[in-house]
């Protein structure tokens, strides 16, 4: 019923992203071999790539800037988190993702996933993003009318808590 609510769309697209990369998650904890640990990181991969976009463009839709997202500004914020889509997809023929992914040893339910360098490329630009985002709802928080401003100081809070716990 929100979805033409500012924000509404991408956030809705963050909690499906976020909702795919959990769910993959639990997915894996009773995969027996490593191909399909490996077909379901890829398929969660969806997701990774996907909740620092989203929430960037939730971010500039709720502080009423969507018109300065340009095609530039989509490349810069698209063009690595696609970029590691097709590398996760492409992982078996290098190692830029993950080096290698170890089954669960010792009872353990997780495995291990040694990263490769391409992911901290993107690991750093979605934390660039998720700063950026912040800072950006942070400013905003005095330019909306006071009915909004408690609910953007929430937003605000709740993504100052998920940085503390990161």
């Amino acid at each position: 019923r929100r979805r033409e609510v500012r924000g509404g769309r991408p956030l809705g697209m963050l909690l499906l992203a976020a909702a795919i990369w959990a769910l993959c998650d639990a997915i894996e904890l009773h995969l027996p071999t490593m191909e399909a640990r490996r077909f379901i990181s890829q398929v969660q991969y969806f997701g990774v790539i996907s909740c620092a976009p989203f929430l960037f463009h939730a971010a500039m839709e709720l502080a009423r800037l969507e018109s300065r997202i340009t095609r530039t500004v989509m490349v810069l914020i698209w063009g690595i988190p696609l970029t590691t889509l097709a590398l996760a997809w492409t992982s078996q023929w290098h190692q830029l993702i993950w080096t290698s992914i170890e089954m669960p040893k010792d009872g353990a339910p997780f495995s291990t996933y040694r990263y490769g360098p391409w992911f901290w490329v993107m690991a750093a630009q979605h934390y660039i993003i998720t700063a950026l985002s912040t800072l950006i709802l942070m400013a905003a928080r005095s330019r909306v009318t006071r009915a909004f401003r408690a609910p953007m100081m929430g937003v605000v809070v709740a993504m100052l808590i998920s940085w503390i716990g990161n």
